[in-house]
């Protein structure tokens, strides 16, 4: 499983790009956390809207602290999904304004896969 981190902050106009992008990968076992970092628009609406359609996405809302702070959160968040049963070995970060291709997960890991190690 792939734990996708997706900071946020003021990104509405582009989200929902973002996030459809990730709901259609061709490789389907991520879990993705959705770390608001104070967002003053409808983000937080949109983040939960997926929420609710998708159980592998979690929303997450923090008081506005920055970048690096946001993704600290989503890797916090992805250790205690690990550690509660769920199973993840990778993270990546994608950024609320990007979208990604169809098959960027499946290309993320098949090295991994090939070599086995």
């Amino acid at each position: 499983m792939i734990f996708i981190v997706v900071p946020i902050f003021n990104t509405s106009k582009y989200l929902k790009c973002c996030l459809d992008s990730i709901c259609n990968q061709s490789y389907t076992e991520w879990k993705c956390f959705l770390i608001n970092d104070g967002s003053t628009d409808d983000s937080a609406e949109i983040c939960l809207s997926y929420e609710s359609k998708d159980s592998r996405f979690t929303y997450v809302f923090q008081n506005n602290q920055g970048l690096s702070a946001a993704r600290n959160s989503g890797i916090e968040c992805a250790m205690k999904y690990s550690t509660g049963g769920g199973q993840g070995r990778y993270i990546c970060f994608i950024d609320s304004d990007d979208y990604i291709e169809r098959d960027y997960l499946k290309k993320l890991v098949e090295p991994y896969f090939q070599n086995n190690n």
